[in-house]
């Protein structure tokens, strides 16, 4: 039995029986929610490189004869960019070594799945995050009273970029982003500052042309290209969310039907998936619809075992890492009670002090995970890992699970007295838009929800 010099023999029996391994796909399976609907694909780059895909727009159908004599005239197929930086995550956890036989071993796989939960926890919410600031992007309000100048405090995301050619590209004169304030002033936005450089997609203020608008604090703010999106009671911001304001069945029929509509693939299982919380899922049970659909049912799963599984053309996933205020980062107060929660660029409580909580139902090929394939590293020491599988070396061992890999290091201190643990992924995860297919809206493969919980 190979076994790595230094560590001790009951965490070499912990790599050679599988606890290990099986401890982090244990970990991992459950997490990976949001993660598990990207569409992976290898990514042969360098770290910190930048590459750019294209999607073809559909040809729009002929429907008129073609005169006598004539030929046809060669149709432009529309092709939207889009790209992907290649990014590094990671994380690490030390052993401490001294302590006694009996409890180092249980103290070392402690570590490992702790630190796998993190990985997946990670790996999810950067594909949580990618997939809802696209989908929640040009629904937003001011952040205050606006006096009547040509600038507005905006607090949500979706205002900073325009399709020009083809090409993602800044707001400028030439290329400005149409939106409505309130119910119906219409103006260009021609520049965007957001309020912190280092999150672009966050709030800013925005510069428009036409007439100077006096707004009151927490006028709505919508974009003409922004995504379709589902708000339960209506209303053009999230603070027309009320009381009443809960996840009804109807929700997902809508959502169902707009993908329907926009031609949006299903997934390989023939659905689409629905991502909501678990507070929406309590909150169903109260929709007259849904109970008067099981009243005959009293003993169906999805009353004794609150497991509804297949409904509405829609795979149902509870998922407690839908975003809220608890699970989207560093909330910052907005006005009143309304907070910004920073990692989803959306606002997680209103102004009326609800809290926010937005489930989406997401069809085939809304989101990419683009990867960097680390089984082919090849460390100083000579370790090598591939997928599922560990290899022990005199150096260490790596072990590859959902494309995270995993590296426990011997001790290198000088009293060899740690031995760490890491994991690591490389790579982005993007979100392609579909505007030149279809209405005007920019990204048509994913609709989210929004109610109070």
């Amino acid at each position: 039995m190979t076994v790595i010099v230094g560590v001790p023999a009951s965490i070499n029996n912990a790599i050679q029986t599988g606890t290990l391994e099986r401890m982090w796909n244990e970990s991992l399976a459950p997490t990976l929610l949001f993660r598990a609907d990207a569409l992976a694909e290898v990514w042969p780059i360098n770290l910190g490189e930048t590459q750019i895909f294209s999607r073809p727009a559909l040809l729009a159908p002929r429907t008129t004869p073609r005169a006598a004599g004539t030929d046809p005239v060669p149709q432009a197929i529309g092709i939207e960019q889009w790209e992907v930086t290649a990014q590094a995550f990671s994380d690490s956890i030390d052993t401490h070594m001294p302590t006694s036989n009996v409890a180092l071993a249980p103290l070392f796989l402690m570590h490992a799945k702790q630190l796998a939960i993190q990985a997946g926890m990670s790996l999810n919410r950067i594909s949580r995050n990618a997939l809802y600031t696209a989908y929640v992007g040009g629904h937003s309000a001011t952040a205050g009273a606006q006096p009547a100048v040509n600038q507005v405090n905006i607090v949500g995301n979706g205002f900073r970029r325009v399709l020009v050619n083809g090409r993602q590209t800044d707001i400028s004169v030439a290329n400005p982003i149409a939106v409505i304030f309130g119910a119906a002033d219409a103006r260009n936005l021609t520049a965007f500052v957001p309020t912190d450089a280092n999150d672009p997609d966050g709030p800013g203020v925005a510069t428009y042309d036409g007439a100077d608008l006096a707004l009151a604090s927490r006028t709505a703010v919508r974009a003409l290209n922004r995504p379709f999106l589902i708000r339960a009671g209506g209303g053009t911001s999230v603070d027309a969310l009320g009381a009443a304001d809960t996840f009804v069945m109807q929700n997902v029929i809508d959502a169902v039907a707009r993908l329907k509509q926009m031609n949006v693939p299903r997934f390989t299982d023939g659905t689409y998936h629905l991502h909501l919380s678990p507070t929406q899922k309590a909150q169903l049970y109260a929709d007259p619809a849904w109970r008067v659909l099981y009243t005959a049912l009293p003993d169906s799963v999805a009353f004794r075992d609150q497991a509804i599984g297949h409904q509405n053309n829609a795979l149902w996933y509870e998922n407690s890492e839908a975003p809220d205020s608890t699970n989207t980062g560093a909330q910052t107060v907005r006005v009143g009670t309304a907070q910004y929660g920073r990692d989803v660029h959306a606002e997680t409580v209103n102004a009326g002090g609800f809290n926010i909580h937005r489930a989406v139902v997401v069809g085939q090929a809304a989101e990419y995970e683009k990867f960097i394939d680390e089984s082919a590293y090849i460390t100083e020491a000579g370790i090598t890992g591939k997928v599922g599988e560990f290899f022990v070396t005199v150096g260490g061992v790596q072990m590859m699970t959902e494309r995270i890999r995993y590296i426990l290091r011997a001790p290198q201190d000088r009293l060899q007295e740690f031995v760490g643990q890491t994991w690591s992924w490389k790579g982005d995860f993007a979100i392609p838009s579909d505007s030149l297919s279809g209405d005007a809206a920019r990204f048509k493969r994913a609709v989210v929800i929004e109610t109070i919980g």
